[in-house]
């Protein structure tokens, strides 16, 4: 059992990072600029403070649960889609609480300190803490999410330096080493299973909407709403679900520079319709 938890490490380190922003609430910047992007539209006249609050309310609902209409309510009219992905988080703008980067240090001090049998200073909370500080609080330039195993790997070898200078180089290059061998044993079993079980499994309803819309976009018609009023959880549907309001915002306005990206928009949903239901499983 401790033998397979250990072959999951670098997954569910990756998970654990990267899981940090769904439940976080916009920084400061963030909530600010979204703040005046609604005053601009003409969606919001009342103070910062009260736009807040609101804000902080949103945010703490699951992600998976939240939908533009949470927010609409609070605004003096619906804001569009294009608007809604604004709101949409990266390490750039999110607010990272400190005890869940020392959470995910402690879960992965304890990994690495049992697998490897040690105590030494480069799997201490300090700087296994150091390490996912740094991912989750990039700079300008740096990546600011789908942080990777390799991304955790340079940013651990990085804090193990500025901590410790060479002291333990070598042998943090050789636990390194072992670790991406892992990783890589771990992804390629993942690919395997994942060939042999490609596709997900779709209920009845979710056919018959994806049935509608591959039908409706290949005649560049106005696209069926999703069945549930909750909306889909799958991963493929909201992402399919998001591409049909970018198909309907590009198909209902005149702008020329989004009147240009209608044929890519409706090739994207159609694709991705064919490719579930001809992958689906059930």
């Amino acid at each position: 059992m401790i033998q397979e938890t250990w072959k999951s490490f670098p997954r569910q380190i990756v998970q654990k990072i990267n899981g940090l922003l769904d439940d976080a609430e916009p920084n400061p910047v963030k909530a600010f600029q979204l703040y005046k992007m609604c005053q601009f539209e003409n969606l919001w006249q009342e103070s910062f403070e009260n736009f807040s609050d609101h804000l902080s309310d949103f945010f703490k609902v699951a992600k998976a649960e939240r939908s533009k209409s949470d927010f609409d309510r609070y605004l003096d009219r619906p804001m569009d889609f294009v608007s809604y992905e604004k709101f949409h988080l990266t390490f750039h703008s999110a607010a990272i609480n400190s005890s869940s980067l020392r959470d995910i240090a402690s879960w992965a001090h304890h990994m690495l300190r049992l697998h490897f049998k040690s105590d030494l200073a480069i799997f201490s909370v300090e700087a296994l803490y150091e390490t996912v500080y740094e991912l989750t609080h990039p700079s300008f330039a740096e990546k600011d999410h789908d942080i990777e195993f390799e991304d955790f790997c340079v940013s651990w070898q990085q804090a193990g330096f500025k901590l410790y200078g060479k002291r333990y180089e070598n042998f943090q290059i050789q636990i390194l080493s072992d670790l991406r061998k892992l990783h890589k044993e771990q992804t390629s079993s993942f690919e395997r299973k994942n060939q042999i079980r490609s596709g997900i499994y779709l209920t009845q309803t979710e056919i018959i909407w994806l049935e509608s819309v591959e039908k409706a976009a290949a005649r560049s018609e106005k696209l069926p709403r999703y069945p549930l009023s909750k909306g889909p959880e799958k991963d493929p549907l909201i992402e399919i679900l998001r591409c049909t309001a970018l198909y309907e915002i590009a198909f209902s306005s005149d702008l020329q520079s989004l009147m240009g990206h209608r044929d890519a928009i409706q090739a994207t949903v159609l694709n991705r319709c064919r490719w579930l239901l001809e992958n689906r499983k059930g």
